[in-house]
């Protein structure tokens, strides 16, 4: 918003109130609440800077935050009371409900009002509009008592003989005005102050007068000619900045008296006229108000029998005058609120003679709304209830905007569930009722099982659509008391409170609560022609026995549900205070991780791929380790894992990416054994890096940089899920590869979502069988008939294949029988460092067969 937007650039229509607040979040939200009710909202986000825009736009109303750094909301209320145009401005003051010692600071400091946080939007929405209307009513208040004193004066200097028309002049402006303009002039003569509506008021009520000037202002002296043979009376226009206080009218003092008798005369008329009129235009007012607000009014005798109602009623409640007037208020009662409500409303009524609050109330076409109500009981001359005024306001727009910024502020947009802020709320509460009951409180901590193969290979959109369905599965298990929210990405968290004391009882039912989400996760969902089944880890742990707050249960139940990935996904587990020592183990890992490049403790060992017809090494699999000062030798399987989950993982495969092409460069360069008897270096792709829009083009920059020549001598080991159901982005991504001129396998195959027949629609190289199967190919009749499977696909398909993990001759002489000639394992070499593998490069064929 302009903070610099002068007090003409708005209408009367729009009244400017004025934010100072250090919370951007509040600010955008009083902004979003007051700026559709027809509030022009400017904002600061300090009390320096709130003083800066209330002398640049000179606001109607001003809501200020009273605890900001620098000059808080206190000493704000404070420095504005002070200036000239601050006296009345209406400031609102925003606080904690139990700060109570700061509101009092904050009325001392001249506050109007205060309201608490967190804000009631509709409340705060009317608490401003009755709080302009009440500085408006001030300001009419203080403009009547500047009339009143000016017709004091009149009384007072109704007649007179001075000696100084100034200096009379100056003292009857000083109850109206402070320093005016006044000509000067130094005589005798009688004096008499009028207005230029008082000058007509005389014209058209005293023959005396024949004649006076319509608008005196901007004449220093007007000669009124005189009848009936009294002297000329003279005016002077009393002026201050080009705005007509009043006017003077005065007679020599020669005049034998007869001037104060026409001033005597005057005054007396005058005064009977100015009663009259106000007394007229006060009636007037009033019927306009009823009238053209756009409030409802509804006026009813002591029994609640209505008498008269506005317009603005019969537009916001359907009814017509004629079809109320003599019935009950009654008629409008909704049925929401009970007996109770009404009973404590009347209660109020007749203790205070006036309430106020939301209520509901129903149209004439049985539609209930929501409207703030105002009443107010009018005594007669005995003091007892004669009338009852109402005034309301629909509020259900307003209500509308509370539960959209309710929203915004508290459920997820995605999945509509409860949002951390929410669940942190809920779970405060609940603590604090298990604290009073000694009552167990759960929270299930559910992560889906791989989700994000799902999102990297068919897409966000479709990611987001399940997530979706598992948040509609998982609200309709459980009870309104009970609260389901979304974490972030595929985590959810469930709150079970009212468990009982006894901790094993607590433990078996959640337990059991537990199982069924797991079953009701596992259902297959069919989403964009797909049918998918996603599975759940899922961590508990319960307050007291688990944790003594909040963040430590939350935590403890993730800890759990880590544990249950590692014991194989798909299961739930309890919290046991031995995994909180696994929890700092795993803190710490991804502490040191994250340092692990910039202190180059990365490095690449090398596993050869041989062919067993050629009798020679013709390729080599590249395997990141990690060698830490503090935790030694830590496993690919540890780290890696973690490197996925944080998103480290493209800066470790960009590192990986990096250093395997600056050896191969330093291969081309330097006519290594490598570059003699093998033809590529292979790099594993994480899913998440193959995921990237720009992972080509982020290739392509690695390899420029190296400045590697064949690009053949690369080839990138992708896992099934990075290609799974053919998803278009993955095609597209893998024709910019083959575009750039790298080799292309795919690793692990066999052990995912494996659908044949689409791999004839990828730009392939190699197939690897899966260690897996490998492994049990002697024993275990179904993985042989896999791998006999895979190696005849892929000789049909023109793709060469590679059998990982081979360990023993006998697993070697039945791969090589189906057909399979190039194998890695270890059997041959485990992953060994650079100079042990070159050193391996240089040793004959005969003596690798032989070892």
């Amino acid at each position: 918003m302009n903070a610099t937007m002068s007090p003409t650039d708005r209408t009367a229509e729009q009244p400017l109130l004025l934010i100072i607040d250090d919370d951007p979040a509040i600010r955008i939200l009083v902004s979003e609440a007051l700026a559709p009710h027809g509030f022009t909202v400017e904002s600061a986000e300090s009390g320096e800077r709130g003083l800066v825009v209330y002398e640049q736009v000179h606001p109607d109303i001003i809501l200020l935050d009273i605890n900001m750094p620098g000059i808080d909301g206190i000493e704000v209320c404070r420095i504005i009371r002070a200036l000239p145009q601050g006296q009345h401005v209406p400031i609102l003051i925003l606080t904690g409900s139990d700060d109570t010692r700061s509101i009092e600071e904050a009325y001392q400091a001249g506050a109007s009002d205060f309201i608490t946080k967190p804000i009631n939007w509709p409340v705060l929405i009317h608490h401003v509009r009755y709080m302009l209307r009440a500085a408006q009513a001030l300001s009419d208040q203080y403009n009547d008592i500047r009339l009143q004193a000016l017709l004091s004066s009149l009384m007072a200097l109704k007649c007179g003989t001075f000696d100084s028309l100034e200096e009379m002049a100056r003292q009857t402006l000083n109850l109206i005005a402070p320093e005016p303009l006044v000509q000067s002039f130094s005589r005798s003569c009688a004096l008499y102050l009028m207005n230029d509506e008082g000058l007509k008021f005389v014209g058209q009520t005293d023959s005396g007068l024949t004649h006076y000037p319509e608008r005196i202002e901007g004449l220093p002296t007007q000669s009124l000619v005189a009848g009936n043979g009294f002297p000329p009376w003279q005016a002077l226009s009393l002026i201050e900045a080009d705005r007509l206080l009043g006017v003077l009218l005065y007679t020599p003092a020669t005049d034998n008296g007869a001037g104060a008798r026409i001033f005597k005369s005057i005054a007396e008329k005058l005064t009977h006229l100015l009663v009259r009129i106000r007394s007229e235009l006060e009636v007037r007012l009033t019927a306009s108000v009823f009238a053209n607000t756009l409030d409802g009014i509804a006026i009813t005798d002591a029994r609640g029998v209505l008498l008269r109602v506005n317009s603005a009623f019969e537009a916001i409640t359907g009814y017509a005058a004629k079809d109320v007037l003599g019935k009950n208020i009654g008629i409008l009662k909704s049925g929401k609120q009970d007996k109770l409500f009404y009973r404590s409303l009347w209660n109020g009524l007749q203790k205070t003679g006036k309430w106020q609050g939301e209520i509901w109330n129903r149209r004439k076409n049985g539609e209930i709304y929501p409207e703030w109500l105002s009443i107010t009981a009018i005594a007669d001359a005995q003091g007892n209830v004669a009338q009852y005024i109402a005034v309301f306001a629909d509020i259900s727009n307003q209500k509308a905007q509370e539960q959209e910024i309710r929203k915004l502020a508290y459920f997820d947009d995605l999945t509509g569930l409860a949002n951390r802020t929410l669940l942190s709320d809920r779970l405060r509460i609940a603590l604090a009722q298990s604290e009073r009951t000694d009552d167990s409180v759960a929270l299930l901590f559910i992560d889906l099982d791989r989700f994000k193969n799902i999102n990297d290979t068919l897409g966000h959109s479709v990611g987001d659509q399940l997530l979706m369905t598992i948040a509609e599965r998982l609200k309709d298990m459980f009870r309104e008391a009970d609260t389901v929210a979304r974490q972030g990405g595929d985590e959810f968290i469930v709150l079970l409170t009212n468990l009982g004391g006894d901790k094993s009882v607590a433990e078996l039912h959640t337990a059991q609560v537990a199982e069924q989400v797991r079953k009701v996760l596992a259902f297959p969902i069919h989403l964009a022609h797909h049918e998918l089944t996603v599975t759940g880890s899922i961590g508990i742990a319960f307050y007291p026995h688990d944790a003594a707050t909040g963040n430590d249960l939350i935590k403890h139940a993730d800890t759990a549900m880590y544990v249950a990935k590692e014991k194989g996904r798909n299961r739930f587990k309890l919290f046991y205070p031995s995994m909180a020592e696994r929890e700092r183990q795993r803190f710490t890992l991804e502490t040191l991780l994250k340092k692990a490049i910039e202190n180059a403790e990365f490095e690449l060992h090398y596993q050869p791929q041989v062919d067993i017809s050629l009798k020679s090494v013709i390729g080599a699999e590249c395997l990141i380790r990690w060698n830490n000062d503090q935790l030694g030798w830590v496993s690919p399987m540890d780290f890696i894992p973690l490197a996925e989950e944080t998103g480290l993982i493209h800066d470790i495969g960009d590192w990986v990416l990096a250093t395997a092409c600056e050896r191969l460069r330093h291969w081309e360069e330097t006519q290594a054994p490598f570059n003699k008897t093998c033809s590529y270096l292979a790099v594993n792709v994480s899913p998440r890096q193959f995921a990237k829009k720009d992972f080509a083009q982020r290739l392509r920059h690695i390899i420029l940089s190296s400045g590697l020549q064949d690009l053949s001598m690369l080839e990138l080991e992708l896992t099934e899920g990075c290609l799974m159901h053919h998803s278009y982005e993955s095609i597209k991504t893998l024709a910019q590869l083959r575009n750039i001129g790298v080799r292309i396998s795919i690793d692990d195959f066999g052990t995912g979502y494996s659908n044949l027949s689409y791999l004839r629609n990828f730009p392939l190289d190699t197939l690897k069988v899966d260690q897996s199967f490998v492994r049990d190919c002697i024993a275990d009749s179904k993985s042989r008939a896999i791998v006999k499977a895979i190696i005849s696909m892929a000789d049909g398909l023109g793709l060469s294949t590679i059998a990982e993990g081979v360990e023993n001759h006998e697993q070697l002489t039945f791969l090589q029988n189906l057909g399979c000639r190039v194998f890695q394992g270890y059997l041959f070499s485990k992953p060994v460092a650079i100079d042990e593998f070159e050193a391996f490069l240089n040793e004959s064929i005969s003596v690798l067969a032989k070892e």
